[in-house]
């Protein structure tokens, strides 16, 4: 989840889930350094007094790195949360060529498009917070992998 939807939004909540089993290996709200918008706050619920005394993104990016080590990365929509990434490490002067080399990021948005036949892009029906939005990914990809056609 992020302060919105523009180019200069910044992390306010962080999840990370393992495909395979659907264990959330990483869960943490993320201080921006700036104020939350309210526009934004409206959608997924973290205020600024949520992320008062969470970590920065250089505190996260270690534990993020950690977790993910040379997994492959599958993001309902990879290329924002990509970018969301890399304008972290660059805002914190964080170098992470490793976590944002483009072949390992993965696009479930595009891959659910192509497996529906549509150029619609379909919207991660979640709970807007970052952990509960991988799960419902992961949901998405399993029914995905089993050829049942779900298009909500």
């Amino acid at each position: 989840e992020t302060t919105g939807l523009g180019d200069d939004a910044r992390i306010v909540d962080i999840g990370v889930v393992d495909a395979a089993t659907g264990i959330v290996l990483l869960s943490t709200l993320v201080n921006p350094g700036r104020p939350i918008p309210a526009e934004a706050t409206a959608v997924h619920h973290i205020a600024d007094a949520d992320v008062v005394d969470a970590p920065s993104w250089g505190q996260v990016l270690s534990d993020l790195e950690a977790t993910l080590g040379f997994r492959e990365i599958v993001a309902y929509h990879a290329a924002f949360d990509r970018a969301r990434v890399a304008g972290e490490c660059a805002a914190h002067l964080c170098r992470s060529a490793e976590l944002l080399r483009p072949d390992r990021w993965h696009c479930l948005l595009e891959a659910r498009s192509t497996w529906l036949s549509t150029t619609r892009r379909l919207p991660l029906t979640g709970p807007h917070r970052a952990a509960g939005d991988a799960l419902a990914a992961r949901d998405l990809l399993v029914l995905m992998s089993h050829g049942r056609a779900h298009s909500s």
